[in-house]
């Protein structure tokens, strides 16, 4: 017998001695719209395909295969004008199929690659979704680092838009500021706990002044703050 030979699908190489990687990108836009066509007629055999309006639903989603699937999947309940509609809000795109739940939602998928990251890469990733444009590496690495951009591109979150152009796709922006808006949360979320804290520093309870302390009429803030407090 041959040498055997695997053929593995991952968002990010493996690392193993003579693997050869293919980068997928997403399908043509004439695929793209075939494949959003006949999985809205599995659910619909009735819907009215309007081509224009179906090729601006595969624009918005940049032809992802499976972004593409959830959209389509909405075609039980609506047609194609509302199913583009729906798409103000990428990440509440679902799936109906609950065997795999990391592939539930464009949401989960994201946050399952967001998981994988280590902090730096984080960090990387946030200031890169900040480019409003698609950039090239030199920018992309000057403004997020050294040795970052190769990285998120092999975990799949860069893509490569044409000749010496990168970009994010846009589902993965929207989910790269609510993180920072959440992290964002949590840092004021600490500060605050930190400054009540060192507020009731000190206090003694066997002090004659301990039930009159002005601490005393910021209560509301202290039950607050109480579960993030450092111990």
């Amino acid at each position: 017998s041959g040498p055997l030979r695997w053929l593995v699908t991952s968002r990010e190489p493996i690392a193993l001695p003579r693997e050869q990687c293919i980068r997928l990108e997403g399908l043509s836009r004439p695929d793209a719209m075939s494949l959003f066509e006949t999985i809205a007629r599995r659910k619909s055999a009735s819907l009215k395909m309007d081509r224009d309006v179906v090729g601006s639903i595969v624009d918005v989603l940049e032809c992802g295969p499976l972004a593409i699937e959830m959209a389509a999947g909405l075609a039980r309940t609506r047609n194609v004008d509302q199913i583009f509609d729906a798409l103000r809000e990428p990440l509440a795109l679902k799936s109906r199929d609950k065997r795999a739940p990391r592939h539930s939602s464009i949401s989960a998928v994201l946050e399952w690659s967001w998981d994988l990251l280590d902090a730096e890469e984080r960090e990387g990733l946030c200031q890169l979704a900040m480019l409003r444009s698609n950039f090239d590496l030199d920018t992309a690495t000057g403004w997020a680092g050294e040795g970052l951009v190769d990285a998120l591109m092999d975990k799949s979150w860069i893509r490569h838009r044409g000749g010496d152009r990168y970009g994010l796709p846009s589902a993965a922006v929207a989910f790269v500021e609510a993180q920072q808006l959440e992290a964002i949360l949590t840092q004021r979320t600490a500060r605050h706990a930190a400054f009540f804290a060192s507020l009731c520093t000190g206090l003694d309870p066997t002090e004659p002044v301990f039930n009159d302390h002005p601490v005393w009429g910021l209560e509301p803030d202290l039950w607050a703050a109480l579960p993030h407090a450092k111990r």
